[in-house]
């Protein structure tokens, strides 16, 4: 192969059973001798190597450490003008992937690209998430750039691909935490891009085969990646036009709220009242309560409701308690 216009990196963790429907996805593209798919093999316990080995892929072995690691090495092994970051257990939409996007993305039109995208439900409904319009956005100097992330976008990796000499020029890659790599990614990334462009075309299939919620189990580890996401959400919102007023404070609200519901989770849902409010003053909840105080502004009556429960110990505790736990999230 020709140097690549494309990498796709795959992490995989026992994907055994969607992994080959997602790789037949993207060898079957009409532009796929154009595409490098790398994929990393996440300590996988199942037929998942057998299933790679099948493909014309590279195959890196990792150790179990996560995806954010499996990423990374995914990131540097990737030889293409861009990176799409793909999950195992999704898949392309058929002839997405032709010429003609080929040498667009040749041609380097943007630092990043925005594509829509399809959420297949796991009652077999679907949604339609991502702009009905191409354009090309300056991200220092066009205001209608926040628009692109109305539909709560701004946050994933898979419908988004990634200018490789970006990532290169500034030491760019996902950070170790458990949730939230995606988002402190993103806002790393827009710190130091400055185009974007929107390709309404449907090209990625997001598939939610579960009715569970992973949003919401314990993770030790949720407080420090919030206070990082949050920093790294200002520093964008100072620099950028990506995120306005109202979309920052959305965000920051999100973020208490989901690491509210994370505290109150680390004993299975079990922590008392009296102990939840403990942990409030102990980690310092008190700092995201102010920052979301400060870009407090005019929004939905949805958010004025979220907030409203965020910002008290009691309603949170009783909100999180009898209307989150177990609830399906799209993440």
């Amino acid at each position: 192969m020709e140097k690549p216009v494309l990498s796709i990196i795959i992490p995989v963790h026992n994907g055994e059973t969607t992994l080959a429907h997602c790789l037949d996805s993207i060898v079957k593209q009409p532009a796929s001798e154009s595409v490098e798919i790398i994929c990393v093999n996440d300590h996988s316990t199942d037929r998942s190597s057998q299933v790679i080995d099948k493909y014309p892929v590279t195959r890196l072995e990792s150790t179990g450490r996560g995806v954010s690691i499996a990423r990374n090495m995914g990131l540097a092994a990737a030889h293409g003008d861009y990176l799409w970051f793909v999950d195992a257990d999704d898949n392309l939409r058929p002839n997405v992937i032709d010429d003609s996007f080929i040498k667009k993305l040749a041609q380097q039109p943007a630092d990043c690209l925005v594509v829509g995208v399809e959420k297949r439900l796991a009652n077999g409904r679907s949604l339609r998430t991502g702009s009905q319009q191409p354009a090309r956005y300056d991200l220092r100097a066009d205001p209608e750039v926040k628009n692109v992330f109305k539909q709560n976008i701004l946050n994933s990796s898979w419908n988004k691909l990634y200018l490789r000499r970006i990532l290169i020029r500034y030491n760019l890659t996902y950070p170790i935490f458990s949730i939230g790599e995606d988002a402190i990614f993103n806002y790393d990334f827009f710190s130091h891009a400055q185009t974007l462009m929107v390709v309404p075309t449907v090209m990625y299939v997001f598939n939610i085969f579960s009715t569970s919620s992973s949003k919401f189990y314990w993770k030790a580890d949720q407080l420090v990646a919030a206070h990082v996401l949050v920093d790294k959400l200002l520093m964008i919102h100072q620099h950028t036009k990506l995120v306005d007023d109202e979309l920052l404070f959305q965000t920051l609200i999100d973020t208490l709220l989901g690491s509210e519901a994370n505290l109150l989770n680390q004993q299975n849902g079990n922590l008392s009242r009296k102990q939840y409010y403990h942990e409030l003053e102990q980690k310092n909840f008190n700092l995201l309560l102010e920052q979301c105080k400060r870009a407090r502004c005019s929004t939905n009556c949805g958010y004025r409701l979220k907030y409203w429960i965020a910002k008290s110990r009691w309603r949170s505790y009783w909100y999180i308690h009898h209307h989150l736990m177990g609830k399906s999230k799209e993440d």
